[in-house]
């Protein structure tokens, strides 16, 4: 099952590691929603929201790379985001898009 929160590596199109965003319901029955990870430290620019000490590894989600993607590129997950994470990430993508 493809959960929120989680990463995985991705070998169709662009390669690399996504994080899931979009719901476990939304994973189930539609392809889901995914941004980039990226493998960098210290300063991001605001379209990157980094991962926290807590979370299993490092880097930064690219809220820019947002679209959905094939489930079939996707191999087994890497890891699971902390909640707290998740939240950050659609905080920032709901200030991207101005949502409510």
């Amino acid at each position: 099952m493809i959960r929120q929160g989680g990463v995985y590596d991705y070998h169709l199109g662009p390669r690399g590691r996504v994080v899931i965003l979009s719901s476990d319901r939304t994973n189930h029955e539609a392809y889901p929603i995914a941004a980039r990870l990226l493998q960098r430290a210290g300063e991001v620019p605001p379209y990157l929201v980094g991962l926290s000490d807590a979370d299993p590894i490092a880097g930064a989600v690219d809220i820019a790379t947002l679209s959905a993607i094939d489930p079939a590129g996707l191999t087994e997950p890497v890891c699971l985001l902390t909640g707290g994470t998740i939240a950050r990430i659609v905080a920032s993508v709901q200030d991207l898009f101005e949502m409510e």
